[in-house]
């Protein structure tokens, strides 16, 4: 990945120990975790199976954020004026506690009008505007007929509310889009694919967006059990089936099961799409509770013989986790396992 003028082959912050930082600030590590978070957005979106709707929020204009700008003319970020400092790392430092009691309220609000539950979240994505600005991208169903009315119900209250918690605008039209569309749609901001949005260095490494810039309900992930932990350990598999490293250390089958699915949930075309999941998560839980009888090392060199057990062992775990969840009718199979 390049980055001022410098094209990064491995992690910069990397030790003996810990090869990679996984620091979304890091230009090796950034922009892989960028794109970690689009495989996971993009599997879960579509795997829920509804239409969807994005909302976004803004932040609040120049009475609160007064411009920094001192050119007469319209301001604006698109013409590279940006918001005064100090005023915005105040403001930004209370944003995601304001954000929680904005959607408490409006989710209160819809549930007193509509009688029943509010829309539950699937993602929450913050983005930094042109002016320096961070803003707030929501996704919620937008399928049948009650998930409209909840999601057009609480757009309207979060509105009303917006300037009461420090907030500016909000979306006004919902209209209804598959759920890969939308994962695409955040994730050009992650990836800056479009010029209308930011590099991904600027976009990841902005100061004054918060801690916690993506969320993703475990509605979701439950289901699919792509995470980005997950999605680590099945690039970890990709990269021991080219022969780059050993297989990765499992703290069991069951890991090593839902590894293989998810590897082959996002990378369908190289092994093949999981078949009975969870007839193979059963097995690999009754597995793991069997006993084991312990290794004799009496004999040997007890690191060394450790070390060579584990490898072993882990290539057998991840040999039953892909032959577990094979397609019979698929032609090829994980050479590592």
């Amino acid at each position: 990945m390049a980055s001022d003028g410098i094209v990064w082959a491995s992690c910069p912050n990397a030790t003996v120990w810990k090869p990679s930082c996984k620091r979304r600030a890091c230009p090796f590590c950034g922009p892989r975790w960028a794109r970690d978070w689009q495989r996971v957005l993009a599997v879960n979106l579509d795997a829920a199976g509804v239409k969807v709707a994005t909302i976004a929020i803004t932040g609040p204009g120049a009475d609160v954020l007064p411009w920094a700008c001192e050119k007469a003319h319209k301001h604006s970020g698109t013409k590279g004026c940006r918001v005064q400092p100090a005023p915005l790392r105040m403001w930004a430092e209370a944003m995601p506690f304001m954000w929680q009691r904005l959607r408490q309220a409006a989710r209160l609000a819809t549930k007193r009008e509509l009688g029943y539950a509010p829309p539950w979240l699937m993602t929450r994505v913050w983005e930094p505007q042109k002016r320096g600005v961070p803003h707030l991208h929501l996704v919620v169903p937008y399928d049948s007929w009650p998930e409209r009315k909840a999601a057009n119900t609480f757009r309207r209250h979060l509105a009303r509310l917006a300037p009461e918690y420090g907030f500016g605008r909000v979306q006004k039209d919902l209209k209804p889009i598959a759920g890969s569309e939308a994962a695409r749609y955040l994730a050009n901001y992650l990836t800056g694919r479009t010029s209308k949005k930011g590099s991904i260095r600027d976009n990841i490494s902005d100061p004054n967006l918060p801690r916690s810039l993506l969320w993703l309900t475990p509605k979701l992930t439950r289901e699919t059990l792509v995470t980005m932990r997950t999605v680590r350990r099945a690039r970890h598999v990709w990269a021991a089936w080219d022969g780059h490293c050993p297989v990765p250390r499992w703290s069991g089958l069951t890991e090593a099961v839902r590894v293989a699915i998810v590897f082959r949930s996002i990378y369908p075309k190289r092994a093949g799409p999981p078949v009975d999941v969870d007839a193979a998560l059963r097995w690999a839980a009754a597995y793991d509770a069997t006993p084991k009888p312990a290794p004799d090392l009496s004999r040997y060199d007890v690191e060394l013989e450790q070390w060579v057990l584990n490898h072993d062992y882990d290539r057998e775990l991840t040999r039953l986790a892909f032959t577990a969840t094979h397609d019979r009718e698929w032609k090829r199979e994980l050479a590592a396992a």
